[in-house]
Formats: C-alpha cells, sequence, structure tokens
C-alpha cells in the first residue's frame, strides 16, 4: 500500500462520491486531500485547476468524436492529472518568482509521484488517471518529460488534456502571473514563435480550435461557479 493510504480507512469510506465503486477507494481519498490542500494553500488553486481541466477535458473529448459516456470517464480520470503535487513542498508551487534548475526539477515530479500514488486504484477511470498523470507533460515532438515519448507513443487521453492544462494554466491567476484572457492564451498557444504548438497532438490542436467559442465559454462558466481561477 502507498505511505499516503495507511491508517485512512475511515476517510477512504467517507469519501466515496455518490454512485462510485468500491474500487475507486484510492481515487475518493486522493480528491478529500487534495479539497483539504486546497483550503490550506488557497493559492494553489489545486481543486480549481484539477477541475477544469477535467471539465475542459470532457469537452474536448466529445470535440474529438467519443462518446458522452468516454468523453465524461476521460474528464473524470483529468481530474488527478496534478494529484502528485500532494507529495511536494509547497513553497515552489506557491513562488512569485521563476523557478531555479533544482526547483523545476523537483516539480517535474508530479508526474511520476501523482502515477505512483494510483498504482493501486482499480478500474477503468484508475488506469487512465494513472496514464494522465503520468504523461501529461509530455510534447508531441519528443521534448517533455518525464519519458520523451513523441507522436501517438504518448497516450491518447495524455494529448487530450495537455491542451486543457496548458489553457487553463495560461488564463488563471498564479503566483508569478496575472489573469489572463481567451485571446490571449490562445494566440500564445497557436503561435510557432513560442514553441508551445509543437508540444500538442495537430489533430486534438484542430479540435481545439474549432471549439474555441466553447472553450471559452465552458473555462468562464466554471469560474463564475466557483471553480477558482
Amino acid at each position: 500500500m502507498h505511505p499516503f493510504f495507511e491508517g485512512q480507512a475511515d476517510m477512504k469510506a467517507n469519501a466515496f462520491p455518490m454512485g462510485h465503486h468500491e474500487e475507486d477507494a484510492h481515487l475518493a481519498c486522493l480528491k478529500q486531500q487534495m479539497d483539504e490542500t486546497d483550503r490550506a494553500h488557497p493559492s494553489l488553486d489545486l481543486k480549481g485547476h484539477s477541475t477544469r481541466v477535467s471539465v475542459l477535458t470532457t469537452q474536448l473529448a466529445k470535440a474529438m468524436g467519443l462518446s458522452e459516456h468516454q468523453a465524461l470517464r476521460m474528464g473524470d480520470a483529468a481530474y488527478y492529472h496534478d494529484v502528485g503535487k500532494l507529495f511536494l513542498a509547497h513553497s515552489p508551487l506557491e513562488k512569485s518568482g521563476p523557478l531555479s534548475a533544482q526547483e523545476r526539477s523537483r516539480v517535474e515530479e508530479h508526474s511520476a509521484l501523482g502515477a505512483d500514488a494510483m498504482k493501486e486504484a482499480a478500474g477503468p477511470i484508475a488506469a487512465m488517471a494513472r496514464d494522465i498523470a503520468l504523461w501529461h507533460h509530455e510534447r508531441y515532438d519528443g521534448h517533455g518529460y518525464p519519458d520523451q515519448l513523441q507522436g501517438n507513443g504518448i497516450p491518447f487521453a495524455a494529448r487530450i488534456v495537455a491542451i486543457a492544462d496548458v489553457y487553463d494554466a495560461l488564463r488563471s491567476i498564479r503566483p508569478y502571473k496575472p489573469y489572463r484572457s481567451h485571446e490571449q492564451v490562445v494566440q500564445d498557444m497557436m503561435s510557432s514563435d513560442l514553441g508551445i504548438a509543437q508540444g500538442f497532438d495537430p489533430i486534438v490542436v484542430e479540435a481545439f480550435r474549432d471549439n474555441l467559442t466553447e472553450i471559452s465559454a465552458t473555462w468562464d462558466h466554471a469560474v463564475l461557479n466557483g471553480m477558482v481561477a
């Protein structure tokens, strides 16, 4: 058992969302801990960011042709993409200035830490969540982390979450950056000069571009409903 879960049987039992099966106990436990961390460290925006990435992923998955059920399942799995940040020191994540090379290297470990924390979780959502957590920072051009996967070697769900994650991160207020508009963020994401676009699956980029109005509306709706940015 992952050390995080030792002695937390009661918390897992009380954390089941309505309708979830027992094999999701590890995910429910992690979700509750994300909620508690968010309350203690609101500038991390861990719950809000995870929720917005989840709904954006669902929307993009539908745009890619997935069924309602498949898209919702992928959105559920996407919620846990940054769960590894629970196991990092908070100071680099709340830093207002640039990270040192050592701090950046440590923050990048959240991908593997998240996948490891979910290794005992069972079910299709958990399996997809592990893939997403581990590989959502891979780049289509092979220059991502942690494994420098490229192209279709990156799991499909991770390729979709990559765009949702970057979009929300660029729009949201962070200790090191202000809020940015939809138009500003899309311009940066699609700019070849900044090197961001090359990291995305071109097919997912096409779906993103074809649904820009809906993407912006979904993000604005999420913020208005308390998924704080």
